[in-house]
């Protein structure tokens, strides 16, 4: 389905609309790794449940919420990349897309779809719950100091 604008060759893709989403994703996930580095550093663990920052399980054994920080930067370094770096993702998106139509046009009779069996509507869709999702994976370190150490 390619549109008239050489910029935007697919009607269904918005190269403008996924670098804002993933600006807005990269901006929330790097306010939350700083906020959990903030308060690991501020904060006395010796008045929490986790002394020295470590969550002790009930068999015994223990792991540091600086390893969950850790496991948190990944995916918030990943989506600031793609955010930077807009227009080489929007073309690998194209290049997907255009290869995916070519591919996948036979086996979609239906006009259901992969993304149509879990509810999701279209690629905007799409992309919009995988930046949530790679939000709230970002959010999981708080939560954890939240519910376990406060």
């Amino acid at each position: 389905m390619p549109s008239a604008d050489p910029d935007q060759p697919f009607i269904n893709f918005d190269p403008q609309f996924c670098r804002r989403i993933a600006r807005v994703a990269a901006a929330a996930c790097a306010v939350l790794v700083l906020c959990t580095i903030a308060i690991l550093l501020t904060v006395d663990p010796s008045n929490t449940r986790c002394p020295g920052w470590i969550l002790i399980a009930k068999n015994g054994t223990s792991n540091s919420v600086w390893g969950l920080v850790a496991m948190q930067a990944v995916p918030a370094i990943w989506i600031s990349f793609i955010a930077l770096n807009g227009r080489w993702f929007a073309r690998r998106m194209i290049d997907k897309l255009s290869w995916g139509e070519q591919t996948l046009r036979a086996d979609d009779a239906k006009g259901g779809g992969f993304l149509r069996f879990f509810g999701i509507g279209g690629k905007f869709e799409a992309m919009s719950a995988v930046r949530a999702g790679w939000v709230a994976f970002c959010s999981i370190p708080l939560l954890v100091i939240a519910v376990k150490c406060a």
